[in-house]
């Protein structure tokens, strides 16, 4: 599903609106649609790469781990990879949900549970240091369909990163093909506790 950059922006924006509303969360803005038009990475397959399932696990570099989205968390999601790994979404969930990876700047101690709780004022700074590293959209029963809309899912920067899914709960798979704003006074997903810490090497 071709997504512009305008159209990309407006949709992470919209996310970060009803994080607002929600629990004053801000600024979780993307630009680029690297790769709305790429094929998710078949090299996965062809390479039999293993998903990393056991918490603490290390994938070594430029290796896919598969993280499954569920109503209300990330699985499969190891603690830590190495610099050049590639993530990629299975959505098991009744609902689409989306990963976004943001890196969080290294003067910043607290994890990541307390992170998504702060006032907005807080947050901001955070979050909205920059663009996330990469955003997957996954549709309900699919792996990475539409798929990376920011990024490729590859994460070459070392450091800790937050992983979050904003899109809003009660939504069904249309809400991955809004061409604006999503109307939704619900709730985020990352309000229901779909959020998780991750350290690159």
């Amino acid at each position: 599903m071709p997504k512009n950059n305008t159209t990309t922006i407006r949709r992470q924006v919209a996310a970060v609106a009803a994080c607002l509303l929600a629990l004053g969360l801000a600024a979780c803005g993307d630009d680029d649609d690297a790769a709305a038009d790429e094929t998710p990475t078949t090299e996965a397959a062809d390479n039999e790469t293993e998903t990393e399932t056991d918490t603490g696990s290390e994938a070594p570099e430029g290796e896919v781990v598969e993280i499954t989205a569920v109503d209300w968390a990330f699985e499969g999601l190891p603690e830590e990879v190495a610099a050049g790994t590639t993530l990629s979404l299975t959505n098991e969930g009744d609902e689409p949900h989306e990963l976004v990876a943001f890196r969080i700047p290294d003067s910043e101690t607290r994890p990541v549970s307390e992170i998504v709780t702060l006032p907005e004022e807080e947050l901001g700074p955070i979050f909205g240091a920059g663009e996330p590293a990469t955003v997957i959209l996954a549709a309900t029963g699919t792996t990475d369909t539409p798929g990376p809309v920011v990024g490729d899912g590859t994460l070459t920067e070392p450091g800790r990163y937050a992983i979050v899914c904003f899109l809003p709960v009660g939504a069904d798979d249309s809400i991955l093909e809004s061409e604006g704003p999503p109307e939704s006074d619900a709730p985020p997903h990352v309000s229901q506790g779909m959020f998780a810490e991750l350290v690159v090497t």
